[in-house]
């Protein structure tokens, strides 16, 4: 009997289990365990099988198939089970040698679903029969059709729902490679991302990449798989649609998914110019959004008990400000024209929030936290940025009052570290070949509303002239 012959044998059992007697059973395992590492250790083999249609046809035909033994029980489940896992662990090996169109992969997926729904759970090889049905997803090589997409990615999500045991962690993750990670630089041609993130129900396969991201120990050398979900990560963050589906999020997960992007986004330097806009899209959003609320509830002195957010505001801003070193980045903030924002969520800010002197501190009993905190520091470090040779910028942070404000904050603020050191840079800039900027702090000083010792270490100093007062930049600094 040829193999072909011997699976039609196989699949006429699982049809008919009652025709399962221990002879039959013992054979058909022999026969499956032999085939299986035949095919594991020999590529010969492997294609040749994988290339025989009637063979491919009834390991399809009969993973469709598999409800009818699924409601039997004992020993005859046992061995039905044995037998179709053996049958998947072919599938395995022999898929690696033959491109699928997507249907076939949709049939696959199905067949994951009918097993994950009708075999039970509590069985020895309920986990290890969907340990293969992963293994099959992460080896099957296929074409993305775009209008098969859809319908692929709908059916996957639901098939991986409720699919928790750390055992199915590595293969989901090589599975999750295979159809998302994009081939292309540009990550918004990835059809079946695009549809991942279409999803608007709960999709369980961004909640498996959040769980997973958060296993993670950046402490210790990454593993392989872990490496190949970070880049997956990076390519889903960097996706035009991700703006879409983070904005429909509850607070909460909306909160995790930013802290992640944070800890990506300020630990790699390698953007090209389509990731930089897609992240800066996505943040600036988060930005408006969360800045309006801040100023709100200053305003009105809201207690925001879970500092939701402060935490989401402090976030994005550090996100933006570690992307500021890209002129891209730059360029997209003046032309959003977000110095208005950020002055009036400075100012905002400034009006309600003391700064924390050292001696302030040294007189609490305990200690407490600010609301807040660091937010002034990267606002004024985000204008700097923006100021740094750009004349257009400062003449709007004077003409938006906030180049006061900067002058302000040139102290020492506890809530706000280095607040002191980014103001007295960002005065630096402000001053820089600007009369009118210079005019300004001039007059400021004449009415000894202004601490000139900010002003020195800016390497400018006030000069006296006929009874003029003008700022110059320092002898010491030019």
């Amino acid at each position: 009997m040829n193999a072909h012959e011997e699976l039609r044998k196989i699949q006429e059992y699982l049809n008919h289990p009652e025709n399962l007697n221990d002879g039959n059973f013992q054979h058909s395992l022999d026969f499956l365990g032999s085939l299986v590492n035949q095919t594991i250790e020999d590529q010969e083999a492997r294609s040749q099988y994988s290339e025989n249609t009637s063979v491919w046809t009834t390991l399809l035909d009969t993973i469709e198939s598999l409800i009818e033994w699924t409601n039997e029980e004992g020993e005859i489940l046992i061995k039905c089970s044995r037998l179709y896992r053996g049958l998947l662990l072919l599938i395995r090996n022999l898929i690696v040698e033959r491109s699928q169109n997507t249907s076939t992969v949709i049939q696959i997926i199905l067949s994951l679903q009918k097993f994950g729904t009708k075999f039970p759970k509590h069985d020895q090889l309920y986990e290890k029969t969907i340990v293969v049905y992963l293994q099959i997803l992460a080896n099957c090589q296929y074409h993305k059709i775009e209008p098969e997409s859809e319908i692929l990615v709908v059916e996957l999500d639901r098939a991986l729902t409720g699919l928790t045991n750390p055992d199915y962690s590595q293969p989901m993750i090589f599975l999750l490679h295979k159809f998302f990670k994009s081939e292309e630089e540009e990550t918004n041609h990835n059809i079946n991302l695009y549809n991942l993130l279409r999803i608007q129900e709960d999709s369980s396969i961004m909640k498996f990449i959040f769980h997973t991201f958060q296993q993670i120990d950046f402490e210790a050398e990454l593993p392989n798989p872990h490496q190949i979900l970070l880049s997956l990560i990076f390519d889903i963050i960097t996706h035009e649609s991700f703006e879409n589906w983070l904005l429909k999020l509850d607070e909460p997960t909306l909160l995790g998914w930013l802290q992640l992007g944070q800890l990506l986004i300020t630990s790699r330097l390698d953007w090209n110019n389509y990731q930089l806009i897609a992240l800066m899209s996505w943040s600036h959003s988060i930005f408006k959004i969360y800045s309006s609320k801040a100023i709100k509830e200053l305003r009105l002195a809201i207690q925001d008990t879970e500092a939701k957010t402060e935490d989401a505001l402090i976030v994005v801003l550090d996100i933006i400000t570690d992307m500021c070193q890209y002129n891209q980045v730059i360029q997209f903030l003046i032309h959003y024209n977000v110095i208005e924002p950020l002055i009036s969520l400075l100012g905002v800010i400034h009006q309600n929030i003391k700064p924390l002197t050292i001696k302030d501190r040294e007189k609490l009993s305990t200690p407490i936290q600010q609301r807040y905190p660091q937010t002034k520091s990267l606002i004024i470090e985000i204008i700097s940025y923006m100021t740094h040779d750009s004349f257009d910028i400062q003449e709007k942070v004077r003409l938006l009052h906030g180049l006061e404000l900067i002058l302000s904050n040139c102290i020492i603020d506890e809530n706000n570290p280095f607040v002191k050191e980014r103001s007295i840079m960002c005065l630096k800039f402000l001053l820089k070949s600007n009369p009118e900027n210079q005019k300004f702090v001039a007059e400021l000083e004449a009415r000894r509303t202004l601490d000139d010792s900010a002003l020195r270490e800016a390497g400018y100093e006030v000069e006296i002239t006929d009874g003029n007062i003008k700022v110059k930049q320092s002898s010491t600094n030019k």
